[in-house]
């Protein structure tokens, strides 16, 4: 499609549209009130560490019923190119980015607008319940990660999400127990996340959260 057909379609658009016609900041409102909330997952293929386009980024969302609900809200993304502009900060801005793995954050294109992102990842215990120092990897590749993207992103907020992994002897632990044990490793880990990303943007939320079948232990 030629650049004046496009220019033509446009004017005319703008010209014709009920919608496109309204003022900028109502039409921001009306965006921001579709887009708001969408969540999605980006995983790890195949082994693959390739950059991964955000509009193939997984849907992610626990709850199933709402699933169709949620996903066809992006059809407003991709009504015509100017809507697809004028929503493609403010849906990035509006949605949550959940990883599976870390260090895949460095390989993969980070929306503009993004403000939000989480990494999943678990928090395993040796036989003698103390927590396994494997886990500092991951907790590097989430520093390591904001630092690679540079001041100029736009993310402010980073948690990260850890699920406690036990031999299976040990599976019924209490949970008081559990949580004296890994708040202390958790807290310096999480302190020294905020330390190198602080270094690089002033002002970013970094959080954990620890979670044991699914009951929440603590958040930091």
């Amino acid at each position: 499609m030629s650049a004046n057909l496009i220019a033509l379609i446009s004017k005319r658009n703008t010209e014709q549209s009920l919608f496109l016609r309204l003022p900028g900041e109502l039409r921001n409102k009306i965006y921001a009130h579709v887009l708001a909330g969408m969540e999605y997952r980006v995983e790890n293929y195949n082994g693959l560490c390739g950059k991964v386009s955000w509009k193939k980024a997984n849907y992610y969302n626990e709850n199933k019923d709402s699933y169709k609900v949620k996903k066809y809200r992006l059809a407003m993304v991709r009504t015509c190119r100017q809507i697809h502009e004028e929503t493609k900060t403010i849906h990035a801005g509006l949605s949550t980015f959940h990883f599976t793995v870390a260090w895949m954050m460095v390989n993969w294109t980070i929306p503009q607008g993004t403000t939000s992102v989480v990494v999943h990842d678990t928090l395993p215990f040796d036989n003698a319940l103390r927590p396994l120092g494997t886990s500092m990897s991951s907790i590097r590749d989430f520093a390591a990660a904001y630092v690679f993207w540079g001041d100029a992103t736009t993310v402010t907020a980073l948690r990260l999400q850890m699920v406690c992994r036990l031999p299976h002897h040990l599976r019924n632990v209490g949970r008081d127990d559990l949580r004296s044990i890994a708040t202390p490793c958790v807290q310096q880990w999480v302190q020294g996340v905020r330390e190198e990303v602080g270094a690089v943007k002033a002002g970013v939320i970094v959080t954990a959260r620890l979670t044991y079948r699914s009951e929440e232990l603590f958040t930091l």
